[in-house]
């Protein structure tokens, strides 16, 4: 492999981010919840959440203030990758 299509294979693996936000599947089993519960919060305004087409997320942000924990925190919890881009 040359040193251009090295450069080029490495530039195009994909960096590892931590999520902004998770599904309700997602949601329900990092509050040891099930979705159903979920489904309640949402439908009782306790948590906001935002459609993308047909599927329903929810953020970090908000799931972090329902486990009454900071966002940050819940990223460390969860074992992602904290990369900042600049």
């Amino acid at each position: 492999m040359s040193a251009t299509s090295q450069r080029l294979h490495r530039s195009a693996t994909p960096t590892p981010f931590a999520p902004l936000s998770f599904s309700l599947t997602e949601t329900a089993q990092i509050t040891n919840t099930t979705r159903q519960h979920i489904h309640n919060l949402i439908g009782r305004g306790e948590i906001r959440s935002v459609k993308l087409g047909r599927a329903r997320r929810i953020s970090v942000v908000e799931v972090a203030r329902l486990l009454d924990i900071e966002p940050a925190a819940l990223v460390q919890l969860l074992g992602a990758p904290t990369k900042v881009v600049s």
